[in-house]
């Protein structure tokens, strides 16, 4: 079962459907600061990323709720993700954070 939702998960990232919820949400919080960071994001910053805040996965009568969604610069959705995932987290750099 875990599987089927994943998969129907990924079906949905790829959807119009996505996209244009996606654009709609993005274009209103981003005069918002970075949920995670609290810094704010710039006219010309395209390295941020819609998150899910209860995953689709986990619960797909929510995957277009604007309630369920928060707007993340890139580095701070990657963080999430690998903390979310068990991971180590990974800086902006792209390299973990206790590397030395």
């Amino acid at each position: 079962m875990a599987k089927y939702r994943g998969d129907l998960a990924q079906r949905f990232y790829q959807s119009r459907e996505w996209r244009t919820f996606r654009n709609r949400m993005v274009a209103i919080l981003r005069r918002h600061p970075c949920a995670r960071c609290g810094h704010p994001f710039t006219e010309t910053d395209k390295r941020v990323q819609l998150d899910h805040i209860i995953e689709v996965k986990v619960d797909w009568s929510r995957r277009l709720d604007p309630r369920n969604v928060r707007l993340l610069h890139l580095a701070c959705h990657t963080h999430h993700t690998h903390h979310d995932e068990g991971r180590k987290p990974v800086g902006v750099d792209g390299l973990p954070e206790d590397w030395q």
